[in-house]
């Protein structure tokens, strides 16, 4: 949970100058990148001076690299062609006078260099900043973590990742380091590395609701004509995005169907977006768990930000350990709704149990039934974006008028 005290705290009108470095940020393409771009955009509303840098673009539209100048954020958007020094000279080059007072890099390994090993990428940030100070958000590790079900080539590539990474932070030296997965942050510490958690915002804004008959209207449209002719006696659950394992959502599932029925409910699940897997299958794996399954497909944001404030309950198919960087659990946290996770993959890598951030992340274990005595827990629908950015800057030591902090490295690697 973000610390309420750091929710209230104000902001002087200019908090410094940030740079924002990721590997894309075409817009619904990437999610390192969207993440990115909601961050900047919370941290200008509250004084802060931003740019964005993409250095690994794929498919970039155009005859050549530049900047992308909007009314929100200053954009600069670079091919993934070139080795990092020359890369990097070119970003520099491309803003003139303007210095960071911060370097951010939000960092997946895979979006940043294939096959996702760094070389000296953190020598040249730091020659060409030597006195901006340095953060890293770590979105994902390396591959191969689960050794006992990793294929020997991915543990090989992993074992050459994290070397990379190792050489990355000691040659950028970051002062801080976030990352909103538990796991992450316990293999971190392994390399003998801090990094704080950090939660990620959903991908959505917040809309207005649907009023009751337009709610109606639309699960009459999708095929769910007994839950609106007794909407009091179904529970209607959610999976919004990729079915990461079927295994996993027909365990949830089957659970949940069981505990509707002994509370005299029946249950309905609602599958919206791409779930990356067909159809037939998912329809032919839940027909047996006594549930009604509906298909919505491609909604816009602002229906799908409207169903979230309806539903009973998420379901999240990401194994526990990678919760974290769920956004499709982050949505359905920013609105409000609970999510169950299935609590036979909790941290398959990990020696300890994995703490939950959030109170609305429940476990579909035994003790399911009694959580739920009183009807499915249910929380505000509020962007937490903006919160979020507020952490950052506590966390990086924003003072009143500009960063106050020395380049000191809080990592020894």
């Amino acid at each position: 949970m973000l610390d309420a005290q750091i929710a209230e705290c104000s902001l002087s009108e200019k908090s410094g100058r940030v740079l924002m470095v990721c590997g894309a940020l075409s817009k619904g393409r990437d999610g390192v990148g969207d993440y990115t771009r909601q961050l900047a955009e919370s941290l200008k509303k509250s004084g802060v001076e931003i740019v964005l840098a993409a250095l690994a673009e794929r498919g970039l539209e155009g005859d050549a690299d530049g900047v992308e100048d909007s009314s929100e954020l200053s954009i600069v958007r670079l091919r993934e062609n070139g080795n990092w020094g020359s890369r990097l000279d070119q970003l520099r080059a491309s803003f003139g006078l303007w210095e960071p007072d911060m370097v951010s890099i939000q960092l997946s390994p895979f979006g940043m260099a294939p096959r996702g090993i760094l070389g000296n990428f953190g020598y040249h940030l730091r020659r060409l900043w030597p006195n901006a100070i340095g953060h890293v958000m770590m979105h994902e590790l390396w591959c191969g973590m689960d050794t006992r079900q990793a294929p020997l080539k991915e543990q090989l590539l992993g074992w050459l990742q994290r070397r990379g990474l190792k050489r990355f932070l000691r040659e950028f030296k970051p002062r801080m380091m976030h990352t909103s997965n538990p796991f992450y942050q316990e293999q971190l510490r392994g390399l003998g590395v801090k990094a704080e958690l950090l939660p990620l915002p959903g991908a959505f804004p917040i809309a207005k609701p649907m009023l009751d008959a337009e709610f109606e209207e639309w699960l009459l449209a999708i095929g769910l004509t007994n839950v609106v002719a007794d909407r009091q006696g179904w529970w209607l659950g959610c999976v919004f995005g990729s079915v990461y394992s079927l295994e996993v959502l027909k365990a949830i599932v089957s659970r949940v169907a069981a505990i509707a029925g002994t509370a005299g409910r029946r249950l309905a699940i609602l599958f919206v977006g791409n779930a990356k897997r067909p159809e037939a299958e998912m329809l032919s794996l839940l027909e047996g768990c006594g549930v009604e399954v509906a298909l919505a497909g491609f909604q816009s944001a602002e229906v799908v930000s409207q169903l979230m404030q309806r539903i009973d309950f998420g379901i999240c198919t990401t194994p526990v350990d990678g919760v974290g960087k769920s956004i499709s659990t982050a949505s359905f946290l920013d609105h409000g709704a609970p999510v169950l996770v299935d609590p036979s993959r909790i941290a398959p890598c990990s020696n300890s149990p994995l703490p939950f951030l959030e109170p609305l992340l429940l476990l579909a274990d035994d003790y399911l039934p009694a959580r739920l005595q009183n009807g499915w827990p249910k929380g505000k629908a509020s962007p937490r974006a903006p919160l979020i950015a507020q952490q950052f800057m506590h966390d990086l030591g924003f003072g009143q008028s500009k960063l106050i902090a020395t380049r000191e490295s809080l990592t020894h690697v």
